[in-house]
C-alpha cells in the first residue's frame, strides 16, 4: 500500500510500504516540498504523546486536524480523511 499525504491538492509526502501492525499501519515516509510547512505540528504532537501529556497532545493533534489533511491510496484512489498520523523522520504510522 502506498498513500499520498495531501493538503488540498498539494502533495506533502508519500507513505511507502505500509504494512498493518494492528491497530496501526507502519510505513516509510518521504517528505515532499510542502511538508516543511506542517512538520512542526507533527514534531510537537509526537513530543507531547511521548511525554504522556495527553491533554496537551489532544490540543496539538486538533491543530493537525484543522490543516485539512487527507491520505489518498494511490492504487484505489480511496480517500481517508479521518486518521491519526505520526511522523518521525523517515518513519510514519497511522490508524483510521
Amino acid at each position: 500500500m502506498e498513500l499520498h499525504l495531501k493538503r488540498g491538492e498539494e502533495l506533502l509526502g508519500v507513505l511507502h510500504r505500509c504494512q498493518p501492525d494492528f491497530p496501526w499501519f507502519m510505513c516509510s515516509f518521504e517528505a515532499g516540498e510542502g511538508f516543511s510547512q506542517v512538520k512542526q505540528f507533527f514534531d510537537e504532537e509526537l513530543e507531547l504523546l511521548e511525554s504522556d501529556e495527553i491533554d496537551q497532545w489532544e490540543s496539538a493533534y486538533a491543530r493537525i486536524n484543522a490543516l485539512g489533511l487527507k491520505l489518498v491510496d494511490t492504487e484505489t484512489n480511496q480517500l481517508i480523511d479521518e486518521f491519526i498520523l505520526h511522523i518521525r523522520g523517515t518513519e510514519a504510522w497511522f490508524r483510521y
